[in-house]
């Protein structure tokens, strides 16, 4: 009996031994994703690495720290606020003027834009955040990436309705609508990279 106590007691630790090391071979994909360090690239560099296909999750355009308030240019022929949608029985809401694009045009971001009023998002309160090219607001930095990353996301806090590779080298402009209440961000007939305009996207953020 004293034989085979001590049997089951050397096969309990065996097998807590091999969980154990299994568990920690698990993570360690995990806590070597993690470790890995945001690079800010300069616009020259960036685009190189773009190009030629070199770009990883982490690297991200340089934002420059230069533009600070935003440029506005009226619209031709703007929309009247809460103008009524035909066919659907709803209503549009001004877009807003267009931003005068002095950033770069495939992964840049608008200047910081402050909000009249505190946005809770998961429990954090934002009063500023950045348009970004590719479709989505974030509130932390300006967000160059146009690949879509999982959420929850340790790199920035990020709102994303259309995530794409959107490029204003040749067509598409970007619109703000902020009221003391509410907030519109609207991508309006966008191309996509490499400065393509067969197909435009129109895209709203309210």
């Amino acid at each position: 009996m004293k034989i085979k106590y001590k049997s089951n007691i050397n096969s309990i630790k065996n097998r807590t031994q091999i969980f154990v090391y299994g568990f920690l071979l698990f993570l360690f994909p995990f806590s070597f994703c993690f470790s890995q360090n945001i690079q800010y690239l300069q616009e020259q560099d960036y685009t190189f690495k773009k190009q030629n296909g070199q770009l990883n999750s982490f690297d991200f355009l340089q934002p420059n720290s230069e533009i600070l308030i935003p440029i506005f240019e009226p619209e031709t022929n703007p929309k009247q606020p809460n103008q009524k949608a035909s066919g659907c029985g709803g209503f549009v809401q001004d877009i807003g003027p267009a931003y005068v694009m002095t950033w770069n045009t495939d992964d840049g971001s608008a200047p910081i834009i402050n909000l009249p009023f505190t946005f809770c998002f998961f429990g954090d309160n934002y009063t500023s955040l950045y348009m970004n090219n590719n479709g989505n607001i974030s509130f932390l930095s300006p967000n160059s990436s146009f690949n879509a990353y999982a959420f929850p996301s340790n790199i920035n806090r990020i709102i994303a309705g259309f995530w794409s590779d959107f490029d204003f080298g040749s067509c598409g402009t970007m619109h703000t609508n902020i009221s003391p209440t509410s907030a519109v961000f609207t991508w309006k007939d966008v191309g996509y990279y490499n400065e393509k305009c067969d197909k435009k996207t129109p895209y709203k953020l309210s």
